[in-house]
């Protein structure tokens, strides 16, 4: 049997809620929601999808593998960015398989920068070198000798050794690697040293013939873009429209006897609200009906859920032991950001708690 407490060292608000999350076992910053890393993305981390949220998730990383530009739209605040990274490294996982290189793309973050369309070829450029020095592409490219030559090999040095070719391959992955680590650091000048050193073609070739050049070996260019962003000034559409450009630099030529377009070797998936997708298409990007997929909004209970994959008491088997639902339905309102809801949740528990002490398991007193 638990007896509640009566008396804290701390009778604040602030006080008694501390003390509560320290005795139910958990942390300080509970009910804040954390960035998720790479590791919480898994099928068991932290990262919280319903069914209908899995099914959306499912069919942009399905469609994703066409050669066609897809969108998730979603209400603004509710994870945009996670669902990128998210589906990024599901692409990423199956490259080969898919035969696409995927790119991350933060346009808000380009957007923040002097030179917006010189930052986004570069981070193409070494999202590609980066995809490069991570999988196997000589098991799966039908073109070993295009394959060979952005890996800076020449390729009339490759005999019929099969062995030694791909120990060749091996060992410039790891100097592609090693450009790919320095530029992620934030070293560019070092990383495109490095990367001259390894490959004339992936350092000093247009970034247009990279791509075209990935083609010819058989891998496709896959841009993942985060739209989410608190404003969309000139930089964030010169972003959007430098990507429609590239798309259309690389796209072949339609020959006299082709009745319809072919299609181009970089496409993109986007994450974001309506408006922001709408922007994408006045900058060029002709994104299809059928092509934009909604992401539901989350309700009262999967925000609990979310909060519930975030923390889980180190004293009880769930936080529902600890925490009422109901407190979560009253921060809860359609369209609210998700960081809104949780910061509107610790209010609304302080303002109950400027008047009454918590029980073991926090609950409405109103």
């Amino acid at each position: 049997m638990r007896v509640e407490r009566t008396e804290f060292r701390d009778n604040s608000p602030e006080g008694k809620f501390a003390e509560w999350k320290h005795t139910v076992g958990l942390p300080e910053q509970f009910p804040k929601l954390q960035t998720l890393n790479d590791s919480d993305l898994s099928a068991d981390g932290k990262l919280y999808l319903g069914l209908p949220h899995r099914k959306a998730v499912e069919r942009i990383a399905l469609g994703a593998s066409g050669a066609f530009s897809l969108a998730l739209v979603m209400n603004e605040g509710q994870g945009a960015t996670t669902l990128s990274r998210h589906v990024f490294n599901i692409i990423e996982r199956d490259s080969l398989m898919r035969r696409l290189a995927p790119v991350s793309v933060d346009v808000a973050k380009l957007a923040g920068v002097e030179r917006p369309a010189v930052q986004l070829e570069d981070e193409v450029r070494f999202g590609i070198v980066s995809n490069l020095a991570s999988h196997e592409w000589a098991y799966v490219s039908m073109e070993r000798s295009k394959l060979a030559t952005l890996f800076g090999i020449d390729e009339s040095k490759l005999g019929i050794d099969s062995e030694k070719n791909d120990s060749a391959l091996k060992s410039r992955q790891y100097l592609l690697k090693a450009a790919a680590n320095t530029w992620k650091a934030g070293d560019r000048s070092e990383a495109m040293g490095i990367l001259r050193d390894t490959s004339v073609v992936l350092a000093k070739a247009d970034l247009d013939v990279v791509i075209q050049w990935l083609s010819t070996a058989g891998i496709d260019i896959k841009l993942i873009v985060d739209l989410s962003s608190d404003s969309q000034d000139e930089s964030y559409n010169t972003v959007l429209k430098k990507i429609h450009e590239l798309s259309e630099k690389v796209r072949p030529p339609k020959t006299p006897e082709e009745s319809w377009t072919p299609s181009s070797p970089l496409s993109d998936v986007y994450f974001g609200t309506q408006e922001q997708i709408e922007l994408v298409a006045r900058a060029g990007r002709k994104l299809e009906q059928g092509r934009i997929i909604e992401f539901p909004a989350y309700s009262n209970l999967d925000i609990f859920a979310i909060l519930s994959k975030h923390y889980k008491p180190a004293n009880e088997p769930s936080l529902a032991t600890v925490l009422d639902p109901a407190l979560v339905d009253d921060a809860h309102e359609d369209g609210k950001r998700l960081g809104q809801i949780v910061y509107d949740l610790e209010q609304d528990i302080l303002e109950d708690l400027s008047t009454h002490n918590p029980s073991y398991r926090l609950a409405k007193t109103k």
